[in-house]
């Protein structure tokens, strides 16, 4: 029996078993209710029992809402110094969250906040640092765009961060270029209160400057330093930048003398006892390691980089910056023939990863050569090696995503947030603790003062850790929070997790190369892609634009490129006879977890097999045959329903779930009402449909849709001023018809269901309603802006809404819809992957709903922090013709809670795949499931037994 209460503001489960006469009980906080069943479990057994525990943790989004918080509450000294800190230790997302609200105050006009050009450079370059390179090139244009060119210290600092954001790019003549740039050398009449930081730095990444007075608060100590001695630190640096530029291009020799000539010149500086320049010299000491092993020296290029680990673990220990480090050194034992260190090296940067803010984000290239490795031996072994290393890869838009929501949780005001700014405090002050006591660690022999120091640090991690279990105990029980913390999981829980005929399939892209594991509930596996990221994601667009693309505003359909969705299938599963390919066919539930290109393309329409491809060709080849006839071919989608997960941790929670409680079965959501600004003077007539093809005539293979004729546009009112950043009106001019919307709420009728569109479908009625919650499926049939509108503004994921009332944008933003309170067991976005014409290429690339940077972790990670347990999304709007929107509508819902909604789906796409007209996979395809497809589409009312 299972049992759970409230004690003192903790969630508490009981465990009891009664087993003739003795009564086996185990109770604790709920956050820890896999190790107290594992205990009872052993307990009974008499004998330790094989198992997984599962512990919460705070990671990724959570430094950076921390960071938020704090860059608010600083001074401006104060809050450059911790921003430049968490810059050094390469925790960039944390930076980006101190530079954003610095940039802003500054632009405001803050008193203090006077450094407009220092700001912006820094900020460009955090956002380089996260691959958002446009944003990055528009910030460093405004920043020098309001620098002083005679502010020696500042002209040095924009030159050097315009050189990391090119080598961040992988543009080495270009970084030179910058480095060319002419600076100030007036360095006698530069304000000294300006020039009173330190600067350090970090490979390719990293800024220098921070105020000394908030160094010393930091634990740095130093004295201040004079602005001879900050401009000769940043000439080092840009030494040492041309010196990485220089190897780049292949030119060692240059390369070696201008990294000596860094090495020399920071050397200089108080004789290399400035503390606060550690890590730059360390990235000095990194790189002559990669120049010495060019040059066939390989003890002294051991050596280097030995110096170079030691210099950052003094500096920063315990940071993103150190694993890095340590993962090149691991890469180097590897080339150097040492294996058992570089293994050793590489699982220990993974196992410290989880718990070191940043570490997702810098790990990811530095990895590859151990993926590389792990993928050749390609056993059980190898396979759980790298399900531990994949799941601490985060790509760069994730981490924003998480950063944002993160923040947006912290700024609440219920008793989630109260905890989760509680969480977030005590994880940095236990951080910092660590610290402390592992720099005082070092002392060989330190005297009764340190001693002292030591025994109180002790202590206080240990309090520290006891408050941080209890807090995340609680937090674990709020789905807000839950939808942001990630978690690292073993391959063991995985498995245990999915049942006899699942299997769950995850994808990892690194540069070029690609890397797939197979996991099957009694086996694992991982395979290399033999094709590069590249070729990968051309393949990708080739099936794509023949299922549908937009010409001339009109959804086009080609006939199906059977041959490279065949091809696709056996470079992603690998070798017929391999076992992943053999996990895949014997699957009846397959989970995706998709990187790259394939996130833009649903798994069903793979090829399997050869099966019915030759009759398909021939059928292309006849003039007089059907070339949309796609019947017979081996869809992977057939056989098998298919679920796609955001990560492993994500796909076990959903599952675990309980169902929705809500009262009412449907709310569907949609057609935008059009602002009359967004409508020409006069609308031209609309183009005339295709001709329809009779019987023996086959004119062109191309098939045009019929476009849909817009309701009236809203009558003239007064709209928000709107920027550049701003989606153009002419996107709210291509309403989705409502038909889908209104036949599922005929069918779910009897449950409780209703239709809002137009006038009522605001987003400012969507945030005022408190009555959400009480549906189960919520239905959105609207576009889904999920790029940036131009490439230099930030993406900002939304659903597009009619104009609403005071503060209306006409859009429902990811971090709205992450404040809204749900308890519904499905969304529905249909025809989220589409924005209009003006943008269809740019959101398709995006990928899966969401798009841009934030691909699956915006829209649907909101939705589930919101009270959702899975996303059926759409890769394209669902065409009306030949009654497919009725045909996957009616199977979705009409036999909603008895049997699993992927088995619903799936029946009603193979019904279409077996009629001619509607067997391109235009018609059938479209549709993904973002959480757990072997669940209903909603729960049943209490009585009612659900099938599978």
């Amino acid at each position: 029996m299972v049992s759970r209460c409230t004690v003192e503001g903790l969630g508490r489960v009981r465990y009891q078993l009664q087993r003739g006469k003795t009564l086996f009980i185990a109770d604790g906080l709920a956050g820890y209710g896999s190790a107290l069943e594992l205990g009872l479990k052993s307990l009974i057994a008499d004998a330790p029992v094989t198992g997984t525990v599962e512990v919460a943790a705070t990671e990724a989004g959570d430094p950076a809402a921390f960071a938020r918080i704090q860059a608010g509450n600083l001074e401006p000294g104060q809050a450059l110094a911790e921003a430049y800190l968490r810059n050094n230790a390469a925790s960039f997302a944390e930076a980006a969250e101190f530079f954003d609200l610095l940039v802003e105050r500054s632009r405001r006009g803050a008193a203090g906040f006077t450094r407009s050009a220092e700001y912006l450079a820094n900020q460009g370059l955090q956002q380089s640092n996260l691959s958002r390179f446009a944003e990055a090139q528009r910030l460093f244009a405004r920043a020098t765009q309001v620098l002083d060119g005679s502010d020696p210290i500042a002209s040095r600092l924009v030159r050097n961060a315009l050189a990391q954001h090119a080598l961040n790019q992988r543009k080495p003549a270009a970084a030179l270029a910058a480095l060319a740039r002419p600076v100030s050398g007036n360095i006698g009449t530069t304000d000294t209160a300006r020039l009173a930081q330190g600067y350090i730095d970090v490979p390719l990444a990293q800024r220098l400057k921070t105020d000394d007075n908030a160094l010393r608060a930091l634990g740095y100590g130093s004295t201040i330093l004079s602005p001879e001695e900050r401009a000769t630190i940043l000439d080092g640096q840009a030494l040492y930048l041309r010196g990485v530029a220089l190897a780049a291009g292949g030119d060692l020799a240059e390369a070696q003398a201008a990294l000596t000539g860094a090495q020399r010149s920071l050397s200089q500086v108080r004789g290399g006892r400035v503390l606060s320049i550690l890590w730059l010299r360390a990235g000095v000491a990194s790189e002559l390691s990669r120049v010495a092993e060019a040059n066939g020296q390989g003890p002294a290029a051991l050596a280097a980089m030995a110096e170079a680990v030691a210099l950052t673990s003094a500096q920063l220990p315990q940071s993103a910056a150190l694993l890095a480090q340590q993962a090149r050194q691991a890469a180097l034992f590897a080339r150097q023939g040492q294996a058992d260190q570089a293994a050793t090296l590489y699982r220990a940067v993974v196992k410290a990863a989880p718990d070191t803010p940043g570490a997702g984000q810098v790990l990811g290239p530095l990895l590859e050569p151990w993926l590389a490795l792990l993928a050749s031996r390609g056993d059980a072994g190898a396979a759980s090696d790298l399900f531990d290393a994949a799941q601490i890869l985060v790509r760069p838009g994730v981490a924003q995503t998480q950063a944002v929501l993160a923040r947006e949780l912290s700024g609440g005001s219920d008793e989630a947030a109260g905890l989760f700014r509680q969480s977030i405090t005590l994880s940095r002050d236990l951080v910092r603790a660590q610290a402390d006591l592992e720099r005082l660690a070092q002392v060989e022999a330190p005297n009764a003062l340190e001693q002292e120091q030591i025994a109180a640090l002790r202590d206080k991690v240990a309090t520290l850790g006891r408050d941080q279990t209890a807090v995340l105990a609680r937090l674990a029980e709020y789905p807000r929070f839950r939808s942001i913390s990630g978690g690292a999981i073993t391959l063991a829980s995985l498995q245990q997790a999915l049942k006899g005929d699942e299997a769950y399939l995850k994808q990892i892209v690194l540069g070029e190369q690609s890397y797939v594991l197979v996991v099957g509930r009694d086996s694992a596996s991982v395979h290399k892609v033999a094709a590069t990221a590249s070729d990968l994601g051309q393949l990708v667009k080739t099936i794509r634009d023949s299922v549908v693309v937009l010409e001339n505003g009109r959804p086009t359909t080609y006939p199906f490129d059977a041959a490279a969705a065949r091809r696709l299938y056996q470079l992603v599963m690998g070798p017929a006879d391999g076992p992943g390919n053999k996990a895949v066919l014997a699957s009846r539930h397959l989970i995706v977890e998709p990187d790259g290109a394939l996130l833009q393309l649903p798994f069903n329409l793979m090829l399997s097999g050869d099966e019915g491809l030759a009759a398909y060709q021939a059928r292309q080849d006849d003039p007089n045959a059907d070339a949309f006839d796609a019947r017979g071919l081996a869809w992977l989608g057939r056989d098998r329903i298919v679920s796609t997960a955001t990560s492993p941790r994500a796909f076990i929670d959903v599952r675990k779930l309980a169902a929705s409680r809500a009262s009412n079965a449907y709310l569907g959501l949609g057609e935008n009402a059009i602002p009359a600004q967004a409508l020409p003077p006069v609308l031209p007539p609309p183009p005339p449909p295709a001709p329809p093809k009779g019987k023996g005539q086959k004119s062109s293979p191309v098939m045009a849709v019929a476009a849909l004729v817009p309701p009236p546009p809203a009558p003239m009112t007064p709209l928000p001023p709107r920027d550049e950043c701003d989606w153009p009106l002419a996107e709210w001019a291509h309403p989705i018809s409502p038909a889908e919307l209104k036949l599922a709420a005929d069918l779910l009728k009897s449950a409780g269901s209703a239709v809002q569109t137009q006038g009522d479908f605001t987003d400012t009625a969507m945030m005022g309603r408190k009555d959400l919650r009480n549906y189960k499926v919520l239905h959105f049939a609207t576009h889904g802006l999920v790029t940036a509108p131009r490439p230099e503004c930030p993406a900002r994921p939304a659903l597009l809404t009619s104009f609403g009332g005071a503060g209306t944008d006409g859009l429902l933003s990811f971090r709205e819809i992450f404040d809204l309170s749900l308890d519904a067991d499905t969304i529905i976005l249909s025809a989220c992957d589409t924005a209009g014409a003006a943008t269809a290429s740019a959101t398709r690339e995006a990928g899966i709903t969401t798009g841009g940077n934030f691909a699956l972790d915006g829209l649907v990670r909101a939705f589930v922090g919101a009270g959702a347990r899975a996303v059926v999304a759409s890769h394209w709007p669902v065409p009306d013709a030949f009654d497919a929107t009725r045909t996957l509508i009616t199977g979705l819902f009409s036999d909603v809670g008895r049997i699993s909604v992927g088995e619903a789906l799936r029946r009603s796409q193979v019904r279409m795949m077996d009629v001619p007209e509607t067997s391109h996979p235009y018609y059938w395809s479209g549709f993904a499931i973002v959480g757990d497809a072997a669940k209903p589409l909603m729960s049943l009312p209490s009585g009612q037994a659900s099938g599978k």
